[in-house]
């Protein structure tokens, strides 16, 4: 537990761990409740500050709503984009206006000091300028990968075994695929695997093709 300036910080993966089960998500690093933000050890150094800033964000948002009406904004939200809109967990979450807002000036840390009053509902409930594509892309251009590509491949296509200079990293879009080697590991939609310079591996996309982020460092940037 950590006291700073605004906020507790709490270190707690398997909470984080549960709280993404129920959101239906993969790899939740943080949350927020004030006073506190719950945190997990998978948050990169090079963007702690942005991930805080997110959470201060929702921070803003719950106090406006005084949280209850936080919560019931949430929820009316995703009744609409689960039930009428027919959106998988992963898009409601996402659509959610509280969320639009914060991944929209999360890397933005002079947000906060001009954010204006009930930000995301005059702007978000119907504005939805963040989509997971673009979004992934600027987590890894901001983990510093300078190189950042979206591919798509056909059904059971496979990929040699080979290796890479730099750091490389898949993020999985939409189907599935499947890496082999001392890397072995199966990636559905919302998955990512991170795969050592000079490791040997070899891949095979899923029977209904894939489309996904591939983020590479070169051998200078390890």
């Amino acid at each position: 537990m950590k006291f700073k300036n605004g906020y507790i910080e709490i270190q707690a993966d398997v909470l984080m761990e549960w709280y993404g089960k129920l959101l239906g998500l993969k790899n939740v690093r943080a949350a927020a409740c004030f006073p506190v933000i719950f945190v997990t050890n998978k948050i990169p150094l090079k963007l702690h500050d942005s991930i805080i800033n997110h959470e201060l964000i929702h921070f803003a948002q719950q106090k406006e709503l005084l949280f209850i009406g936080y919560l019931v904004v949430f929820f009316v939200e995703a009744l609409y984009y689960r039930l009428i809109a027919r959106k998988s967990p992963r898009e409601m979450y996402l659509l959610h206006s509280v969320e639009q807002e914060a991944y929209d000036n999360m890397f933005n840390l002079d947000y906060l000091k001009k954010r204006s009053r009930f930000a995301h509902l005059k702007k978000y409930i119907k504005h939805k300028p963040v989509i997971w594509t673009n979004l992934v892309t600027q987590f890894f251009q901001e983990e510093g990968f300078p190189i950042v590509t979206e591919l798509s491949d056909e059904a059971n296509k496979s990929y040699p075994s080979g290796s890479n200079k730099g750091k490389v990293s898949f993020y999985v879009l939409e189907g599935a695929m499947t890496f082999f080697g001392s890397v072995s590991k199966a990636l559905a939609v919302g998955d990512r695997i991170d795969i050592p310079p000079t490791v040997e591996h070899s891949a095979r996309i899923g029977s209904k093709g894939c489309r996904y982020i591939v983020a590479q460092k070169l051998k200078e940037d390890v």
